[in-house]
């Protein structure tokens, strides 16, 4: 199944490169848990005890939450695009402090930005139809198995797009002339495999949060499991989107 050869392909990116997976995303890594620590430590701090909020204890607070998304994303579009440019381009990680591309992770950034409102214009309008003809036929076909069977299909049609959206990212990366519509049209006659896919990857992410979550009683080893299939989902997921645009927009064989 090519779905399944997609997806083992790209384990293997992350496996067989485990030290360019760690130099890439160890030190981006760090910077994002820290912050996330102290910003969030701050804001708890600055929180009244009496539950009355003061203006300045709210712009405090605020301000610190934008920060730290600020830092969450920076710091995740780091390692994506290094990532990307050393699996597509083969740029080795000199040490543990990647190179930061701030021209590529803004172009990241705003074809992340691109695809989202894409994917809300989308959920909007397949909403909007579903109820039209919810409201239509519901009456005949019982109402309530109607609306969860539109309710599914707007789900699997939103699942397909976004993945089949979020392929033309690594070209960002790149600094690839392609646009945001390069993942859609390159995959445009392989919906099923696309699909196969996405329900592969979520999968595989239950099944690593399950087995963290069953050692999270052991205090060391718990946390690390934990903290180690959480970076093993975020590059397998980062290593399955280049994958996806190495074969169907560059045209890269499936090894």
């Amino acid at each position: 199944m090519k779905a399944w050869q997609i997806f083992m392909h790209s384990v293997r990116q992350v496996t067989g490169n485990f030290e360019s997976a760690l130099k890439i995303s160890l030190i981006p890594t760090l910077i994002m848990t820290v912050a996330s620590v102290l910003l969030l430590g701050g804001a708890g701090l600055m929180a009244p005890d009496d539950g009355i909020e003061s203006p300045g204890a709210v712009a405090g607070i605020s301000l610190g939450l934008i920060v730290m998304l600020i830092v969450l994303i920076a710091g995740s579009m780091w390692i994506a695009v290094n990532w990307h440019r050393f699996v597509l381009l083969g740029e080795a990680p000199q040490g543990y402090v990647p190179t930061f591309r701030g021209d590529r992770v803004w172009a990241y950034f705003r074809r992340s930005i691109g695809m989202f409102l894409v994917l809300i214009a989308a959920s909007l309008l397949l909403t909007l139809i579903g109820g039209l003809v919810g409201a239509l036929f519901g009456r005949l076909f019982g109402e309530g198995g109607l609306i969860i069977s539109l309710a599914l299909i707007v789900w699997l049609s939103m699942v397909l797009l976004g993945y089949r959206l979020t392929i033309s990212l690594p070209g960002a990366a790149l600094g690839s002339e392609l646009g945001l519509m390069a993942g859609l049209n390159a995959t445009k006659d392989d919906n099923v495999t696309i699909f196969l896919l996405a329900l592969i990857s979520v999968f595989a992410t239950l099944a690593l949060g399950m087995l963290g979550g069953l050692l999270s009683a052991i205090p060391v080893l718990g946390t690390g499991i934990g903290f180690l299939s959480q970076w093993l989902v975020t590059m397998v997921g980062l290593s399955i989107l280049t994958t996806l645009y190495g074969h169907y927009v560059e045209g890269r064989a499936l090894s």
